[in-house]
């Protein structure tokens, strides 16, 4: 039996019509997979080191400035809030959260979290020589929506090590603003 070429054409647009739908489901594939979003502290001050305001005193105040940012496009994320740990030698300096919100597509948020840094005396101390070495912990449970549809809680941890940072007189920390938050492998159960 031969095959002619009218088989031969309906085989050859029965295949290009798979291909185009296969790599149109790819690319949609693809655009709805939703990107973690991204931390940043933007600022951080240290009341208490501030010579200027002597009404702050032995304030053990701590305040954080967070940039989050949204990388996707057509996706908006639910946070149940965020844990933010401060951490100087491996023990927990202070600890906050901020409430439940939401976070519309490719879209930048601020968060203005303080910790109360009381209970380590060591931290003060080396805060006060004027360089000290700590590190900062994100963790959170975001939904992403996607069209009409939510996803299930995603447990996502961030953290930062500043080292050797040098204090000012005025509170400021001379490691710079915009400090990026990395993504950990594997976020604790803080959440």
């Amino acid at each position: 039996m031969k095959i002619g070429a009218t088989d031969s054409s309906v085989y050859c647009w029965f295949f290009q019509v798979i291909t185009v739908l296969s790599l149109a489901s790819v690319v949609t594939w693809l655009s709805l997979i939703p990107r973690n979003p991204s931390f940043t502290i933007a600022n951080m001050y240290f009341p208490s080191l501030n010579s200027k305001n002597s009404s702050v005193g032995n304030s053990s105040l701590i305040l954080f400035d967070f940039k989050i940012s949204n990388p996707n496009k057509g996706i908006s994320i639910y946070y149940d809030g965020f844990f933010l740990s401060l951490y100087f030698k491996g023990v927990i300096v202070g600890t906050n959260s901020t409430p439940p919100f939401y976070q519309g597509r490719k879209n930048n948020t601020s968060w203005k979290i303080s910790i109360n840094a009381a209970s380590v005396r060591h931290f003060h101390q080396g805060l006060r020589g004027g360089n000290i070495d700590f590190k900062v912990g994100v963790e959170a449970a975001v939904k992403f929506r996607i069209f009409r549809w939510k996803t299930k809680a995603h447990h996502i941890g961030y953290e930062a090590y500043l080292t050797s940072v040098k204090t000012s007189p005025n509170g400021s920390l001379s490691c710079g603003n915009d400090i990026k938050l990395h993504q950990m492998l594997k976020p604790g159960s803080r959440v």
